[in-house]
């Protein structure tokens, strides 16, 4: 009977962490039997891991993953991997939905993102357990248009998710219910029905308004937003001045 995928994974990365004298004649016999695996019937999460990571990235990605489910079954080792892959795009899809919230459309090729979009979803609903309420989340964040539905779902479904992505989502859902109607001037610069005189900071929509603001600022100082593998800190620092804008108004705000 012909090894499973996950057999020759498995094996590929037990012989990759063959150390000592035999180390380099195991990473090539490693490295063979992960591409005999790449060349049997695959899911999307397994594909994207085997376009995602190489033998020897694996290896040492498996290693320093300190992976802990809350879901009964076990996972394998190409799962494992597969949930770090997941979660990592997952990462990228919410970073790149900010900055084009945040600076509008054009940052990135709609229709390519969204195709990659619905891989990583497949592949999260492939994997199920809490990896597919991480997808689901996240496809909740991209499709909703409703930013209450979306904040509402974050309040228990963001749980499972990794501090950096549970950032990024609670950072999305905010920006999203404060600066509705903001929008890019072409110069840098951001209008918003927000940014107008605000009403009295008395009334409970404002102190609503003031706690949503400091969240958001609070949230934007996660380290996330520093990766320079996905690029948010001009975003970030673009957000921070609206916020800072916002606040400044409202204290020169005459009171009732």
């Amino acid at each position: 009977m012909d090894a499973s995928l996950s057999d020759l994974t498995t094996l590929a990365l037990v012989v990759a962490s063959t150390t000592g004298a035999l180390g380099a004649l195991a990473r090539i016999k490693a490295r063979s039997i992960w591409d005999a695996a790449k060349e049997t019937k695959a899911n999307i999460a397994e594909k994207l891991v085997f376009d995602t990571l190489d033998i020897d990235e694996a290896a040492v990605c498996l290693s320093k993953l300190a992976f802990s489910s809350h879901d009964e079954r076990a996972y394998t080792p190409i799962e494992v991997l597969g949930a770090y892959v997941i979660k990592e795009r997952v990462k990228r899809h919410l970073a790149a939905l900010f900055a084009g919230v945040v600076a509008g459309p054009g940052i990135v090729d709609e229709d390519k993102e969204e195709e990659e979009r619905r891989k990583t979803v497949v592949a999260a609903q492939e994997l199920g357990g809490h990896v597919e309420e991480l997808g689901r989340t996240f496809e909740r964040a991209w499709k909703l248009s409703s930013d209450d539905e979306v904040c509402s779902s974050l309040s228990f479904d963001a749980e499972d998710a990794d501090s950096e992505i549970r950032a990024l989502l609670v950072a999305l859902s905010l920006y999203r219910q404060l600066f509705s109607d903001a929008h890019n001037d072409g110069c840098g610069l951001f209008s918003s029905s927000l940014l107008s005189p605000p009403p009295s900071p008395s009334n409970k929509a404002s102190v609503e308004r003031g706690c949503m603001l400091l969240s958001l600022r609070k949230v934007l100082g996660s380290r996330v937003f520093e990766d320079e593998a996905i690029c948010l800190e001009d975003t970030r620092d673009r957000v921070v001045d609206m916020i800072v804008d916002v606040e400044r108004r409202e204290r020169g705000s005459p009171m009732p």
